[in-house]
């Protein structure tokens, strides 16, 4: 059988959810808040149609509908962390979700609301692939998400400094199909257990992980959004453990956002943390109390700050 995307999502169910999404979604919020306060209308900036962050956004606005302070929710689609930061900053989004480390060049007009997961990164080649390590990449092309994607940003800063590749713009199911039908050499990608529609092509064109420890640590310490961790053998079905980057997946707004709205997106995330997962989490913990304040490199809202403070003492 021929592989192609229509073919890939069919086999996962993601097909309707591209079809039904469309390229901005309205989660058609009409109502307003029960109290008579004035209510903000907000924007909740996604990523790409089918993936983990439009997924959360949706759930996400999905709950602030109707709550108090709150107007009308819309959610957009975008190329990822990069693009949504922009939006933020032009103030054609009020909520967005971003990798940290494509904030920590320049976190300029954007506030943290919490830090919602962290997120592992995967390089990934065909199983039978002569490619064994980073320097093995030299020369070959990497699928890496969309222009504007935080994928393609983590390419840039991690791997182009250290190796000569070409990279290749592409959403996570071109980019597999790519990678499955020998058109790149490898791909990027930021997540946990490995997607529906990375899992399903995995069936039938097994992939494997290369280990990026030497580049990370070359990254990690003061100032640094990258923690040094381990991807386990199982997770791609290969021999030994790799060592890679995590990095944190955080809800921002823009600097300009209001206290009562701020402080109602707060109060949502603590009261419908368990209506907030996507299904499926993909084995990422979200949303876990410990760590909802290490916004590292942006600093919280200070309207998220005062209710973290009245939460917690």
């Amino acid at each position: 059988m021929r592989l192609d995307r229509r073919t890939l999502l069919r086999g996962t169910g993601a097909a309707g959810l591209v079809l039904g999404l469309g390229a901005a979604t309205a989660v058609g919020a009409d109502r307003r808040s029960a109290g008579s306060g004035v209510t903000t209308d907000l924007t909740v900036a996604g990523g790409e149609l089918y993936g983990s962050f439009t997924r959360f956004a949706r759930l996400l606005a999905g709950e602030l509908r109707g709550r108090e302070a709150v107007g009308r929710v819309s959610v957009t689609s975008s190329a990822g962390s990069v693009a949504n930061l922009a939006l933020l900053r032009s103030g054609e989004a009020d909520l967005a979700l971003a990798l940290a480390d494509s904030l920590a060049g320049d976190p300029t007009g954007i506030a943290a609301v919490a830090r919602l997961y962290q997120t592992t990164l995967h390089c990934l080649v065909r199983a039978d692939s002569p490619i064994r390590s980073v320097v093995d990449l030299s020369g070959r092309t990497i699928a890496v998400g969309l222009p504007g994607s935080g994928t393609e940003e983590t390419a840039r800063r991690l791997l182009c400094p250290r190796v000569d590749l070409a990279l290749r713009a592409a959403t996570q199911t071109d980019g597999a199909i790519a990678l499955a039908g020998g058109r790149v050499d490898a791909m990027l990608w930021w997540g946990g257990q490995p997607s529906p529609e990375l899992a399903s092509l995995s069936r039938t064109h097994p992939l494997r992980a290369i280990d990026l420890g030497d580049l990370v640590d070359a990254e990690v310490g003061a100032g640094s959004a990258y923690q040094s961790v381990r991807l386990p053998s199982d997770v791609w079905g290969q021999a030994d453990d790799v060592r890679t980057a995590g990095v944190a997946v955080l809800l921002l707004c823009r600097t300009g956002l209001g206290d009562d709205a701020v402080r109602t997106v707060v109060d949502t995330l603590f009261t419908a943390k368990a209506q907030l997962v996507p299904q499926p989490s993909g084995g990422l913990q979200y949303l876990a109390p410990a760590s909802l304040i290490d916004t590292f490199p942006a600093d919280l809202h200070p309207a998220a700050v005062a209710r973290y403070r009245q939460r917690h003492g």
